[in-house]
C-alpha cells in the first residue's frame, strides 16, 4: 500500500491538476481518495458543511463507479485530560452524483452523529 498527500490552493491554475489527478485516481478500485469536501478543517460546533465546488468537477468527471463513504470524527475529553476520538462513518449510497443532494445527505449524517454522541455523553 502506498499513501501520499497532494494539496489543493483555492484559486489557484494548479487545482485543476490536483482535481483531475482525483479523477485518475477513483479509475482503480484499489485507490482510496479522502478529502475535505468544505475545502478546509471545520469545527464540529458548525450548524452545517458546505460543501465547495471540487468535489463537483470530481463526480462530473469520473464516470468509473466508486465507493462513497462519510465519515465524522468527533472528539469529547468527558472530564479526562486525553479526549476520547469517536469515528462514525456511513456508506453513501450515490443514485446520483448531485452535489446538493451529497452535501444533504452528509449533513443529515453529521447531525445524526452529533445527536448520537450528545446521547453518549449523557
Amino acid at each position: 500500500m502506498v499513501a501520499g498527500l497532494f494539496p489543493f490552493k483555492k484559486n489557484s491554475r494548479g487545482i485543476l491538476n490536483s482535481l483531475n489527478y482525483c479523477t485518475e485516481l477513483l479509475q482503480d478500485n484499489s485507490n482510496l481518495l479522502l478529502l475535505f469536501p468544505q475545502g478546509r478543517i471545520e469545527s464540529l460546533n458548525s450548524p452545517s458543511i458546505h460543501f465547495e465546488k471540487g468535489l463537483d468537477y470530481i463526480l462530473k468527471h469520473t464516470s468509473h463507479p466508486f465507493q462513497m463513504i462519510f465519515n465524522i470524527n468527533l472528539i469529547d475529553f468527558f472530564s479526562n485530560r486525553k479526549p476520547d476520538l469517536f469515528v462514525y462513518t456511513s456508506a453513501y449510497d450515490h443514485r446520483t452524483r448531485a452535489l446538493p443532494e451529497i452535501e444533504i445527505a452528509f449533513n443529515r449524517f453529521f447531525h445524526h452523529c452529533k445527536k448520537q454522541q450528545e446521547n453518549i455523553c449523557r
